[in-house]
Protein backbone atom coordinates (compact mmCIF):
# COMPACT_ATOMS: atom_id res chain seq x y z
CA UNK A 1 0.00 0.00 0.00
CA UNK A 2 3.14 2.11 0.24
CA UNK A 3 2.62 5.37 2.36
CA UNK A 4 -1.55 6.33 2.56
CA UNK A 5 -3.19 4.26 4.77
CA UNK A 6 -7.08 3.50 4.16
CA UNK A 7 -9.58 6.47 4.46
CA UNK A 8 -13.33 5.11 6.26
CA UNK A 9 -16.09 6.61 5.62
CA UNK A 10 -17.44 6.34 9.57
CA UNK A 11 -16.38 5.30 12.73
CA UNK A 12 -17.27 3.18 15.28
CA UNK A 13 -20.09 4.96 17.11
CA UNK A 14 -21.32 6.03 14.02
CA UNK A 15 -24.94 5.79 12.51
CA UNK A 16 -23.66 4.46 9.22
CA UNK A 17 -20.36 2.62 10.87
CA UNK A 18 -20.46 -0.64 9.08
CA UNK A 19 -17.02 -2.79 9.40
CA UNK A 20 -17.86 -4.50 5.63
CA UNK A 21 -15.04 -2.05 3.33
CA UNK A 22 -15.89 -1.76 -0.26
CA UNK A 23 -12.57 -1.58 -1.67
CA UNK A 24 -11.57 0.81 -4.31
CA UNK A 25 -7.71 1.75 -5.26
CA UNK A 26 -6.67 5.93 -5.94
CA UNK A 27 -4.31 6.97 -8.47
CA UNK A 28 -2.42 9.70 -8.60
CA UNK A 29 -2.79 10.78 -12.39
CA UNK A 30 0.44 12.86 -11.57
CA UNK A 31 2.79 11.34 -8.82
CA UNK A 32 4.83 13.93 -8.64
CA UNK A 33 1.75 15.97 -7.16
CA UNK A 34 1.04 13.01 -4.85
CA UNK A 35 0.02 13.84 -0.82
CA UNK A 36 -0.78 12.10 2.07
CA UNK A 37 -4.40 11.88 2.60
CA UNK A 38 -6.35 11.93 6.35
CA UNK A 39 -9.72 12.21 5.74
CA UNK A 40 -12.64 12.12 3.18
CA UNK A 41 -13.35 15.77 2.64
CA UNK A 42 -9.74 15.41 1.12
CA UNK A 43 -10.27 12.49 -0.76
CA UNK A 44 -13.40 13.97 -2.01
CA UNK A 45 -11.78 17.38 -3.13
CA UNK A 46 -8.79 15.29 -4.72
CA UNK A 47 -11.35 13.63 -7.18
CA UNK A 48 -13.57 16.36 -7.77
CA UNK A 49 -10.49 18.27 -9.06
CA UNK A 50 -9.74 15.54 -10.73
CA UNK A 51 -6.58 14.85 -9.83
CA UNK A 52 -6.86 10.85 -8.98
CA UNK A 53 -8.57 8.11 -10.70
CA UNK A 54 -10.51 5.90 -8.77
CA UNK A 55 -11.26 1.89 -9.27
CA UNK A 56 -13.34 -0.06 -7.60
CA UNK A 57 -11.68 -3.41 -6.77
CA UNK A 58 -15.13 -5.38 -6.80
CA UNK A 59 -14.31 -6.84 -3.15
CA UNK A 60 -16.17 -6.15 -0.03
CA UNK A 61 -14.15 -7.41 2.91
CA UNK A 62 -14.92 -7.49 6.59
CA UNK A 63 -12.82 -5.39 8.52
CA UNK A 64 -14.04 -4.04 11.89
CA UNK A 65 -12.22 -1.17 13.50
CA UNK A 66 -10.12 -2.10 16.58
CA UNK A 67 -9.60 0.06 19.37
CA UNK A 68 -5.97 -0.82 20.20
CA UNK A 69 -5.76 0.43 24.21
CA UNK A 70 -8.11 -2.11 25.10
CA UNK A 71 -5.38 -4.89 24.47
CA UNK A 72 -2.85 -3.99 26.73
Amino acid sequence: MGFQASIASSNTGDVSYSPMWRIQGVTWKDPSQADLLTSLSQLGSVISEGNVEVKSAGVVVNCPFVEMSNLY
